[in-house]
Formats: C-alpha cells, structure tokens, sequence
C-alpha cells in the first residue's frame, strides 16, 4: 500500500512533470547547478543529489514549512515553469529545450573552483563536447559555438573555461591513450 502510494505520488509530481516537459533530466547534478553554497550544502545533507530527488523531496515538503533563498527560486521556477529563473539556476537556456554545455560553462566560471566545475560540466555533457571538437575540426569557431549566449561577457568566460579542457582533452580520462596516443601528444596532432 505504501507503494503504491509512493507510486502515485511520482507519478502526480507536478514539479517532475515540468522537468520532463522542458525536457530537462531528472538524473542532472544539484551539485552542477547555480543554487548558492548554502542550498547546495542543505541539499548534500537532505542527500538531494540530483533534480529529480529535488523535486521529490519538495514535493513532499509540508505546505507549513517556509523555504527561502535558491531553494525557493528552483522550486518557484520549477512549478511555474519561468525560463528566466531556470536560466539563472541551471544552465537552461531561455526559448530552448533541456540543459546546455555553453550556459553550464558560464554558470563554471562564476564558481569557487571554475576549471574542477568546467571539467565537470565537461564529464556530463560529453556528447555535445565531442560534438563541439568534431565542429572546431571541420572549421566550425568557438565564438560561433558560443554564440548562443548572445551576452559577449558570457562568451568570454565561458571561452576561458573552454580552453583548457580543448587543450588537456577535455573531461578526465578523454585523453588518448596507449602508443597513438603518446605520439600524438609529441608531435601535438
């Protein structure tokens, strides 16, 4: 019974309906989010790892318990689906489905430890990564990738983060390994 229950509480989750409409993944880190240190570190002990459990646990929240802060501005967000505030707290980009590498980049460069949050970033969106390298090898540019951020100061940062991890590879483990890969690592190809 009480799974049932439990069942049916996911399935009328409004907040996880929201997230799949805007074809956002339930499985995407809080710990890649903006939400300031405070929420995050309220998360990490609530054991809120991802925004699907986000949206769980808010959901399960009494109606007399008083959130403040980014907790407050995600759930707000979530529940009425305002693109602006998703925008500020996930790399969301307003206008658009699901979440993005350029905007997760950006969010990167304002965080305590830009290049480990950038390499993180990396690690999530690999696809969209190595789509990027296979763009920049048949002549595509970093500032046309990173135009979709129609803000040149968030084209900047987002360029610094993304220039490092063009150069080491990117993400952790990306790198060549084995034989072809030291030579191309010596001769820089």
């Amino acid at each position: 019974m009480v799974a049932q229950s439990e069942a049916s509480a996911l399935k009328d989750n409004q907040l996880l309906k929201n997230l799949a409409k805007l074809e956002i993944p339930e499985n995407f880190p809080i710990g890649l989010t903006a939400l300031s240190s405070d929420t995050i570190e309220f998360c990490k002990l609530e054991h809120l790892q991802t925004l699907g459990e986000f949206c769980i646990f808010a959901q399960g929240m009494s109606q007399n318990v008083i959130v403040g802060g980014d907790f407050r501005k995600l759930l707000n967000a979530l529940s009425h689906i305002d693109e602006s505030s998703l925008a500020e707290t996930l790399p969301f980009r307003m206008g658009a489905r699901g979440l993005h590498l350029p905007e997760a980049l950006v969010q990167a460069s304002k965080a305590t430890a830009p290049l480990k949050r950038a390499t993180q970033a990396v690690e999530w969106f690999s696809a969209e990564f190595e789509q990027f390298k296979k763009d920049l090898k048949a002549g595509g540019t970093m500032e046309r990738y990173l135009s979709v951020l129609a803000n040149p100061a968030a084209e900047k940062r987002a360029a610094e983060m993304l220039a490092p991890l063009l150069k080491s590879g990117g993400a952790a483990g990306t790198k060549k390994g084995g034989f072809f890969g030291s030579l191309g690592r010596i001769f820089g190809k």
